[in-house]
């Protein structure tokens, strides 16, 4: 939930919409950025309420603004995933860290099929376009 994971989303996101829709296409985002601090130090005291309300509040101001679906770009509120439709555990950090350059075996980031699996979501009547397999 920090800027770090979300800036990771937002290049996904928009890399696939274009990819699938082709030329200068982009995303229509609407974001809501919460202050991790304050996340982070309610999930160190356990106090998950606080924290759900403070993302039900958020998932509010989104549908206000328009959104047609939300995707959580974080690794531990599956704590509160009770109105989630889905929760991908996976950690968004690693491919930051982990890169092909660094192993022989394939890795899969959950970053990347997050990110595809929200615009093919979004986007469910528009064909993929062929690709190179990479995200």
């Amino acid at each position: 939930m920090s800027w770090e994971s979300t800036a990771s989303y937002d290049a996904a996101i928009n890399r696939a919409v274009a990819e699938r829709l082709g030329g200068l296409h982009s995303a229509r985002v609407v974001l809501v950025s919460v202050d991790f601090a304050q996340i982070e130090a309610l999930q160190r005291a356990e106090d998950w309420d606080a924290d759900a309300a403070i993302l039900a509040d958020a998932a509010s101001n989104l549908e206000a603004a328009g959104a047609d679906l939300i995707v959580m770009c974080t690794n531990t509120m599956h704590q509160i995933a009770d109105g989630a439709d889905a929760v991908i555990l996976g950690c968004t950090g690693i491919g930051l860290l982990v890169d092909a350059d660094h192993t022989d075996v394939p890795l899969y980031a959950t970053t990347q099929l997050h990110a595809l699996t929200a615009v093919e979501d979004a986007l469910p009547d528009v064909p993929a376009a062929q690709s190179s397999g990479e995200l």
